[in-house]
This record gives structure tokens, sequence and C-alpha cells, in this order.
């Protein structure tokens, strides 16, 4: 279940039938509820939301805790099984309104009981209780089943105090309710059966009594013995016994006072003393049952009277609640508290004295009687709506002084008052006639301040033009005859309140600075500041800011927070000797951080400081001493760094050195051989150095051995010069890791391994064999085609093979293979299909003339060219080109002409080429107008600016390597 606690109404047995929805409210408001607005949502048997309706009821009277029914129409009720009811708005007499929010939503549950346990229940909490008491986090849940607020000490609902339900209303009091119960189910079983004995004697009395003709002589027989029993029984008992039968059919017949006068006849041993108490008891209960206020105080009396006999004391108490609540509904409250006061231990009295203050409170509020009754609700603080009733009394205090014109308490009352109807417009209508009041009595400052805030109002344009007016003109001259007059905190006050007027804000700092300077001289630092800190750079304020945190600084140095007075001196620089303070302290700052191993800040304080000082020095100093605890913490490759960076100051660079052997060797037992060599690179320049890297080297590389990683093993020795037995190594590698490739079929790069190692082994006889694998058929084949001319076919046999560091048995190889590729490109250029040959030139740049032949102006106008018109003339790497705005599949440069075409085999010379530069040519047509075009080349800065679209003409693509694919 959810609630929320700022709502004054409760919404009690939501219901649903037949297309019709109800719903019970409970007004916890002293306020007469005269409109409600709910929201229903509707809901099919599997709990999915159908639809929502708003309905609402207005011109209604809910009085305070009167549970009132309303029932609606559901518009849409088909497949409807149940509704879920929440308020929206709530509307009360007097003006008071109420709408849902999310500013109090609670979740809670209450555990119904049922059967004999609510039957016990109710025993001892009452007929409305359905469950234990029980406390939920931020509320608790009273046994009439209404959630409260964890701060409340009465349900709203029903009025119990919650420390008496706590400790009352529990499983083992109903469990003794239910026992004392049965009991007296058993007591009445027994006292009906006496009850029904007596009805049998009595009738058959009545058949004695018929036959009383018949019986003539049994009577006088009867009365016979009646007299000789009263005379055996007077001769037994005696008189006491009569009158103790006497008294007894007194009581019987409620004759009380005379069953006492004949019970006090009796002798002791009648137990006169406690049958007396016992008739005393009885008529007091009677009297009580009777329930008016001259019965209750006769009771009270004869309870009182009677001590501790039976439930006396307890009636007692019970009289007077029973007068307290004659009393409330006579509406004589005061009379009430006084009793409920009396016995506020008592089951709710003390509720019930809050009660009778607040119904007290509203009688002198409806009898217009509001000092009091705003003094009453006061003290009830906020009980029910107790404060919105002290709004109520304010605002009629307030609107009556008004119209007294006395206005100084009408400002008063209805600034309290204000979001109570128009109190707030009324307010400011108060401000302004005490205002006016104000400046008849020369009162001007506060006619002044009056003015400012009628000004304020939102109706001030319309209502009272020229407020602000008179506020700033009134208030200004004030202020000025403060200031004159050294009363510099009224002046501030003053000029404060007219920010923008004239030269206020200048009067305003004027008077602040003098309110610093004043406290500056007393020793008051903190303050001075505080005021100053509002005009930070302001020049006005300057010279007594700056005197203020010169001041502060000194002081908080001689506290010894050198940090703070550093702040502050460089706050104020160049003022007085500042400068030189805050480098002394950041200094000796600085000097405390090295001292104190916070090497970071010592480093950082020393390196601000620049040239002051040795402060450079002892900026190194600091970062030799990070770096050598960090060495010493083991954090090698950290110190190592550090070192390096310190260059020749004392003996870093050996320091480095050290550290990086030492990380390195870290490295190296966690197999990182990359970490390793990578940081012995790093000091690879160093002097002395030598020895240590071949040392780290020569650990990284037999650790590679020990894992069979020849060829890295080989890499690292062949760094390594006269250094232990690493020539033998760098054999034995060499010659293990070219066995490792050429079982990896990596011929090539095993047989330049074999061959470097000369006479070793059978190294040479290996080399040779696979120099042969890689190279001999391609020879024979190679110098096959070159004898036949075959030039395309020597290209294709060799193409693919590495013709660097040839053996010399295949030395030739590399001339067969450039001399066939010249011989396709000038045979390709011959034909004019220039870009095949551009593309075999490519390959051999070096070999014979090919550097001069790629400079004829086929490939020289290759790139984008434009006229001043902004005509393009592009020439592609592929042998495409664009001319005038025409595409073409190829071009040639022949002589002076340019011919185009969709191919090599179909070019036509279409223009004259002169006037040839590095930057510049022109075309002129050969048919057609015969027109000229003068192009320069387009230089292109940056990669951006180039057209690299695929399918643009003009696109620059890569040059084919094989020709004929």
């Amino acid at each position: 279940m959810k609630i929320d606690f700022s709502c004054p109404v409760e919404l009690l047995h939501v219901g649903y039938k037949d297309g019709k929805a109800s719903f019970f409210v409970n007004n916890l408001s002293e306020n007469m509820l005269i409109s409600i607005e709910v929201e229903a949502a509707t809901y099919d048997a599997d709990g999915y939301l159908l639809d929502m309706q708003k309905n609402l009821f207005g011109e209604i009277s809910v009085f305070y805790k009167e549970p009132k029914e309303f029932a609606f129409d559901i518009e849409n009720p088909d497949e409807v099984d149940y509704v879920d009811i929440e308020i929206l708005s709530l509307r009360f007499e007097k003006g008071i309104a109420w709408h849902s929010g999310v500013l109090n939503d609670f979740n809670y549950t209450v555990d119904v009981l049922e059967g004999e346990e609510l039957h016990a229940l109710k025993l001892i909490a009452g007929e409305d209780a359905i469950a234990y008491p029980s406390e939920q986090g931020d509320l608790w849940v009273c046994v009439c089943g209404r959630a409260n607020r964890v701060d409340d000490a009465f349900c709203v609902r029903c009025d119990r105090e919650r420390e008496n339900l706590f400790q009352n209303i529990t499983k083992e009091r109903a469990k003794e309710a239910r026992s004392a119960l049965e009991h007296l189910k058993i007591e009445e079983n027994r006292q009906a059966v006496m009850a029904g004995q007596k009805i049998k004697d009595k009738q058959q009395e009545r058949a004695e009594h018929n036959k009383k003709r018949r019986q003539m002589q049994t009577r006088f027989a009867i009365v016979g013995l009646a007299l000789a029993v009263l005379i055996v029984l007077g001769v037994l008992f005696g008189l006491p016994y009569y009158n103790s039968v006497q008294a007894d059919k007194l009581i019987e017949r409620g004759e009380y006072e005379a069953a006492i006068a004949q019970l006090e006849k009796l002798p002791a041993n009648y137990n006169v003393e406690n049958r007396i108490k016992a008739v005393r008891y009885r008529m007091a209960t009677e009297l009580f049952e009777s329930n008016t206020a001259e019965s209750l105080a006769q009771a009270k009396q004869m309870f009182v009277a009677l001590g501790d006999y039976e439930q006396s004391a307890d009636y007692a108490m019970r009289c007077d609640y029973q007068q307290a609540e004659l009393l409330m509904v006579a509406e004589g409250y005061e009379a009430a508290i006084n009793i409920y006061t009396s016995i506020s231990g008592y089951a709710d009295s003390a509720l019930k004295i809050q009660e009778a203050k607040y119904r007290l409170a509203v009688k002198m509020l409806e009898n217009e009687n509001y000092e009091d009754a705003k003094t009453a609700f006061t003290e009830l603080g906020n009980y029910l709506d107790s404060m919105d009733r002290i709004h109520v009394c304010d605002y009629q205090l307030g609107i009556a002084a008004l119209e007294a014109e006395n206005y100084e308490s009408a400002v008063d009352y209805l600034d309290a008052a204000i979001g109570y109807l128009d109190a707030e417009e009324k307010y400011f209508e108060a401000n302004y006639g005490l205002a006016n009041q104000y400046y008849a009595e020369q009162r001007f400052a506060e006619a002044g301040k009056c003015y400012l805030v009628a000004s304020q109002s939102k109706y001030a344009a319309e209502k009272y033009p020229d407020a602000l007016t008179k506020a700033r003109l009134t208030l200004y001259q004030q202020g000025k005859i403060a200031l004159a007059g050294s009363d510099y905190t009224s002046a501030a006050e003053i000029f404060g309140s007219i920010s923008g007027y004239l030269d206020a804000d200048n009067l305003y700092m004027q008077a602040q600075v003098a309110i610093a300077n004043r406290a500056l001289n007393d020793g008051d630092i903190d303050t001075a500041l505080s005021i100053l800190s509002e005009f930070e750079g302001q020049e006005s304020a300057s010279a007594v800011s700056n005197r203020a945190k010169y001041a502060k600084a000194e002081a908080v140095l001689g506290e010894g927070n050198k940090e703070e007075a550093a702040r502050l001196f460089s706050e104020i620089i160049p003022y007085s000797d500042s400068q030189t303070r805050y480098l002394a302290i950041s200094y000796s700052i600085a000097e405390d951080q090295l001292e104190q191993g916070e090497y970071d800040a010592a480093i950082e304080g020393f390196l601000a400081l620049g040239a002051y000082s040795d402060s450079v020095s002892r900026a190194n100093e600091s970062k030799y001493s990070k770096a050598q605890s960090l060495f010493e913490a083991g954090s090698f490759e950290e110190a190592a760094q550090i070192f390096l960076g310190l260059g020749s100051y004392s003996d870093a660079q050996a320091k480095a050195q050290e550290a990086v052997i030492s990380a390195a060797k870290e490295h190296v037992e966690k197999k990182e051989y990359d970490k390793a060599e990578a940081l012995v690179e790093s000091i690879a320049n160093l002097e002395g150095a030598d020895d240590m890297l071949a040392e780290i080297r020569y650990i990284i590389a037999s650790a590679y051995i020990e894992q069979n990683e020849y060829e890295k093993a080989l890499q690292l020795l062949n760094r390594i010069e006269n250094y232990k037995d690493v020539d033998t190594l760098k054999q034995q590698m060499a010659f293990l890791t070219a066995e490792e490739l050429a079982n990896k079929e990596q011929s090539l790069r095993a047989a330049r391994l074999y061959a470097s190692l000369g006479d070793y082994r059978d190294a040479a006889l290996r080399a040779e064999q696979l120099y042969n694998t890689v190279y001999e058929a391609a020879a024979q084949a190679a110098r096959t085609h070159q004898a036949a001319k075959e030039y395309d076919k020597v290209y294709e046999t060799l193409k693919d093979l590495d013709l660097s560091d040839l053996p010399a048995k295949y030395e030739d190889l590399l001339n067969l293979y450039r001399s066939a590729v010249y011989t396709l490109a000038n045979e390709a250029y011959d034909r004019q299909d220039a870009f095949v040959a551009y593309a075999y030139y490519q390959l051999i740049p070096d070999y014979q003339d090919v550097e001069s032949r790629l400079t004829a102006w086929t490939y020289r106008i290759i790139g984008r060219w434009t006229t001043a018109d902004g005509i393009l003339a592009i020439f592609n790497e592929d042998g495409t080109a664009t001319v005038n705005g025409t595409n073409y599949g190829a071009y040639f440069v022949d002589g002076y002409t340019l011919r185009l075409g969709a191919s090599a085999a179909e070019l036509e010379t279409l223009y004259n080429m002169s006037n040839r530069g590095s930057t510049a040519f022109t075309l002129r047509e050969r048919n057609g107008d015969r027109r000229s075009y003068v192009y320069s080349r387009v230089v292109q800065s940056t990669p951006e600016a180039q057209d690299n679209t695929d399918d643009t003409p003009g696109t620059l693509v890569p040059i084919p390597i094989s020709i004929d694919e």
C-alpha cells in the first residue's frame, strides 16, 4: 500500500460492482471538505491497465473525521475487474487547497487478522482494530490500519497513543484476553442454568397456588410448619440472620441506602465492611453508567472513597475522562483540558488534551479572537492544520492593523502570512503605508527601506509607481550621511540595497573597504579578508586587500603554515617585498619536502622557482634522491629513467647504467627479453657502458639459446664484439639457424647464412646445394631464352627471384634480367605504348639510360594542368587522360604533338604542343577552330588536395608491375 502523508484526507474502502465504482473518504482536517477530484484506474482480471478516468465531486460537505461515501459510473466497464483510485486534489473552506505530488510517498503493509485472533484483539484494542501495531521504517501502522509518520505520537485517524499501543496491544495481552473471555462464557452458562432453574421453581409455585382451595388442610399444615420453621430459625440464627436476608432483598430492589442501613445493624462476623463496599461499588457503577455531569461527580466521589476496592481507582479516572468528554460536547474546552491534564496518563487523555486545545483555538478563531487563537495554535505546533490556522490568524490581525493604519504591526503579521490569500499584496501595501509614516516622522532611513520593499511588489508598477524612486532617493541621501559620519556599517547596508543606482555600488565598496580597514587596524584580519573578497581585483580596494593578505600571510607563517603563506604572498606580488617573501617561503617548502622524502613535490617546487638561489641544483638533487630511493626500493627501470635525465649531474650516468642492468636482469628472469633489450639500448651511447652492454646482451642471448631460439640469439650476438666466447657462439648459432631455415624451406636465407660461415664444418657445401636449389633451374631457362632473344620469357622466369647478393655461379642472372626488361620497355615505347614501357622502366631506374628516358615529355606531363579559365588537362600514370573535358584511354607525346585515343592502338594526333617548360606548355587544336590553350601545372601541397576517386577521370593509380597480366 502507498500513502502520501501530506494529504489531509484518507481514502477508504474502494469498491467496484456492475460498472459503478465507490469509495469512502475520512476528513482528517478540521476544515470542512467542499470539493474532491480523484483519478480511477481500471484493470482486467489479469491486472492489465485498461483506462484512466478523472471525476470531480464539488459542492460537498465532509466534516472532521466524518467518513463519507462517493460513487460514480465507469465510462468503459467492459472487461473491468477492479478499480484503483487516487486523490488528485482537495478544496476546503476558507480557501485552503491541496494537490497531489511526490513529496511524501511511503509504502507499507497491513497484516489484517481474522476469526478468534481478531476477536481477541478487539477485546483489548477496540471494535475498529484490525491488526497489531507495527513499525515499518519511516512510519508506523496503528491497530486501526492507518499509517502514521515515524515521529507522530498519536494516530491521526483514531487518536490512539503510539507508546501505549506498542506497550499494551501485543499478542500476549490478546491471549490473556481470550482466556478471560472463555472463563466469562463458562460463568455466563452457569448463570443461565441457574436462571432456568429459578423459572422452573416459580412455575411450580404457581401450580401449587392454584391448588390452595382444594388443599386448605394442607395450607394450615404448611402455615403451622412455617411457624415451626421460623421458631427453629429464630432459635438457631436469631435476628441478625433475618436482617442479613432483608439487606440482600433491598440490594436486589436497588434500595442501596436502606440496604447499607440494614447491613450496619449486623455484627462483624457477617462480613459487614466488604458487603457495604460492594453495595457502594454497585451504586457508583450505576451512577457512572448514567453518564451525566452530576452522576459522574457523585460516582467519582464514591469510587475515591472506596480506594483500591475492585476497579474503583480505574473507575475514578474514567469518571474524570467521561466528565471531560461531556465538556467537549458542550464546548467547555478549558475545563476539559484541565481534567484531561489531571489524568494525562489515562487512556488517550494526552491526545485528548491536544484535541481540546485545538478545538478551543478553533473556537477562538471563529469568535475572531485572533491573538489568543494564534497563541493557542502556535503551542499546538504541527498538530493537524495548526500551522495553516496560524497564517489565518496572522492574516486577519494584519488586515485589522492595516485598516487601523497600524502599519508596523500590519507588516509583521502580513509578512508571517505570506502565501495565504492576498497576504503578499497586503504586505507590500503595509510597507508603503509605513514608509509614508516614517517619512512624515523624518525617519528617512527606515522610510527608504520600506519604500524599497514596496517597490519589489509585482504590483508596484501599477500601485506604487513612485516607491522605487522614493526608496533610492531617500536611501542614497541617508547612505551619504552615514558615510560622511563614518557609520560605515549603515552606509554599506544602505548602498547595498540600492545597487545600480547612480554611484551606489562605488559608495558601497568605499564603505565596505572602510569597514575592512577598521577591522584590520583592530587586528581582525579574517573579517577584513572576508569583506574584501567581494572586491577582488578592484583597484580601489587593492591597497587594503594587499595589506590584509600580507598581514594574514605573516600570521599563518608564524603558525607554521608555509603553504598558505606562500599562496597569500603570491596573490599580492609586487606589493611590498611579497615576491621576495614568496620565493623564500616556497624555497623553504621545497626543502622541507625534500627532507621528508616528498620528492615529486620538492622537484616541482624547486623547478617552479627557476633561477632563484640554487633552485636548479636543488631540483636535480631532488631528482637524484628520488631515483636513489626508487633504486633502493627495487624500482630499477623508473630509477634509470630519472638518472638518465640528469645528464652529467654527480654520478647519475653511472647510476643509470647500474639501474638499467639491474632492471634488464629482472626482465630476463621473467623471460621478457624484448623489454630487456630495449632497456639496454637506452644506455648504448653512454661512456663506459660497453662491458655492461656486452654482459647483458650475452645473458639474453644465452637465454634465447636455452630456448632454442637460435636466430634471435644470433641477432643479439652479432652486436657483441670481442667478449668471452661470442665468436664461437656466433658460428654455432649461424649454422643452427641456417639448418632451421632450410628445414622451413627458406632456402635462400639458409644458403646465405651457410655461405657466411666459410669453411665452418660443411657449411660451404650446404650453401652451394641450396643456391642450386634456388637458382639452377631458373638460370638454365633464362640463359636459353636470352639466347633465343625471348626477352619476355627471360623476364617472366626471373621476375620473382631475389637477384641481390648472388653467388659467383649465378652472377649473370641480374644482368640477364635487366637487359630483358630494358629491351621490353624500349619496344613498348617504340610502339607508342608508353605506359607499359613506363612500368618496365620503373623496375630498372638506374640501368643504362633509363633515367633520361623517363624524362620524355610523355612522362613529364603526368599530373594536373589548368588554363587561366579553369579548363583542365589531366594526365595519369596509368596512361589515361582528360583533356578539355574529353576522357581518353591512352595518350602519347610524339615530338611536338599530343596523340590521344581510346587505346594505344587508336591514337590520333589532336594537338600541337609548344612553349614547353617545367610548369607550363601550350596546346593548339589540329582541327576545327584550331584554338590554343596555355596550361600551368597545378601544385597540390597536401595529399588531401589530390583527387583520388577511382571513377573520376585523371585518378592517380599504381603502375602495374606484371605487364602481360
